[in-house]
């Protein structure tokens, strides 16, 4: 079914960025998953009940395990990087119309990135 999403994304402290996609939702079991596109490409979040799966295809290339308290692996791949990193996701809420998480990523034992997401189905 399609449905509208609202995405809210902050990095680093920086401002907060705010955006409503267009998106299709499909529930399979105890999945549920939003397909949508945007600037960086196709991107797949597949919500489980305590675990989400991010993945991009196009510009940038990844696939991110969100599970809080865990630290997991992914590479990141784009047409300046190629590089594997790590993230260890210190809040993860899962809701049946969208989801919000804080991790941080490292580059070995340096810290790179914080990022906060929120999607909800508006």
């Amino acid at each position: 079914m399609k449905v509208l999403l609202r995405l809210k994304t902050l990095e680093n402290q920086q401002s907060l960025i705010e955006k409503e996609i267009k998106a299709l939702k499909k529930i399979d079991g105890n999945q549920i998953e939003y397909i949508y596109i945007d600037e960086l490409g196709r991107n797949i979040i597949k919500l489980f009940k305590d675990s989400v799966i991010i993945e991009r295809v196009g510009n940038t290339k990844t696939s991110l395990l969100l599970k809080k308290n865990l630290e997991t692996t992914f590479r990141y791949k784009n047409q300046y990087l190629n590089v594997e990193l790590s993230l260890f996701t210190r809040k993860l809420e899962i809701k049946p119309n969208g989801f919000a998480t804080e991790y941080t990523i490292y580059q070995g034992k340096e810290e790179i990135n914080k990022i906060f997401i929120s999607i909800e189905e508006i």
